[in-house]
């Protein structure tokens, strides 16, 4: 399958129970596919519903309407109608998620903070670490900045350390 990625006419609402069961959309009819090796950008303004996209396709928010089809294990998962032992394995083995609220251990470098999730998974620390420094590196973020804690240095490192660790997690 060329297209890990099948998302069909999602749609999200959260129920205001303090508010006398209000009910809030906040995304409707999202569709989108992205290709094995494809960049892409999920943009919009502040409350456009970026952040719950995102935590549907995590499988932290469940799906009001529509479908989520990831490859994953050599079949196809619809994320929206999955169990939660299968969201979980998708999580361990094929999706990678970091918040844009990047926490990290103190004094832990940015580098280490990109090979984790290899290492989470079983991996060798050596190994991890050479792919993280390789993504560091196809990312642009100077060498003499890996060594350093995320949260001691610019945003740009924050958000780069915080978009590998996602991308070596997948």
């Amino acid at each position: 399958m060329a297209t890990p990625l099948v998302v069909s006419d999602i749609a999200k609402s959260f129920t205001m129970h303090l508010r006398d069961g209000v009910t809030l959309p906040v995304v409707a009819g999202v569709s989108f596919s992205i290709r094995a090796g494809e960049c892409a950008v999920l943009g919009g303004p502040s409350g456009a519903g970026k952040s719950s996209i995102l935590k549907m396709l995590y499988g932290n928010y469940a799906v009001d309407e529509g479908q989520i089809i990831v490859q994953h294990g050599g079949g196809l998962i619809d994320l929206a109608s999955a169990s939660p032992r299968t969201v979980l394995s998708v999580r361990r083995h094929t999706i990678g998620y970091v918040s844009q609220f990047l926490r990290t251990v103190p004094r832990v470098s940015a580098l280490d903070v990109v090979a984790e999730p290899l290492v989470e998974r079983g991996g060798d620390r050596e190994t991890a670490r050479a792919k993280a420094r390789s993504l560091l590196a196809q990312l642009n973020l100077p060498e003499k900045l890996w060594a350093l804690p995320p949260e001691k240095v610019a945003d740009r490192v924050i958000d780069v350390t915080a978009f590998a660790a996602g991308k070596i997690a997948a």
